[in-house]
């Protein structure tokens, strides 16, 4: 992917599908809360772990669309294909994860001790490759 404007494609459609992904995230988590899935501390204990975290890596994105959003240009990076692969794999993987646990919290299979235990080991696993990933296409370009 040697062209700007597949470069800045590329970041647009990855950035936006993480921002609704976490919205969904998070829409998720009230419904599986209003459907009683959640106490009410359970739920104010996930939403505390899970939204700093996650408004890093949302900052990010949008400040990068703010940025670009009427710009044809940025400077290019080398982005090869098996690192592109490699990116959707790891974002999926931890988008995934997450709702999967979250779902099986709620239908009683995990206790919520077990939950905030391995989202601390899936924000720590996943969580370091998906900020320096987001950060290196995400940043501002001042090189």
């Amino acid at each position: 992917m040697e062209n700007k404007s597949e470069i800045i494609s590329f970041c647009y459609k990855l950035g936006i599908s993480i921002l609704i992904i976490n919205f969904c995230l998070f829409g998720y988590i009230v419904v599986e809360w209003k459907m009683y899935g959640f106490t009410d501390g359970e739920f104010e204990d996930l939403v505390q772990m899970l939204f700093p975290i996650k408004s890093l890596y949302i900052s990010l994105i949008i400040n990068f669309l703010a940025e670009h959003k009427f710009k044809q240009t940025i400077k290019a990076q080398n982005l090869r294909l098996g690192y592109i692969h490699s990116i959707v794999f790891i974002v999926a993987s931890y988008i995934m994860s997450l709702f999967v646990i979250i779902y099986l919290k709620t239908v009683g299979i995990l206790e919520f001790q077990y939950l905030m235990n391995l989202i601390v080991i899936i924000e720590s696993v996943f969580g370091g490759y998906a900020g320096y990933m987001i950060n290196d296409l995400f940043r501002k370009n001042d090189r």
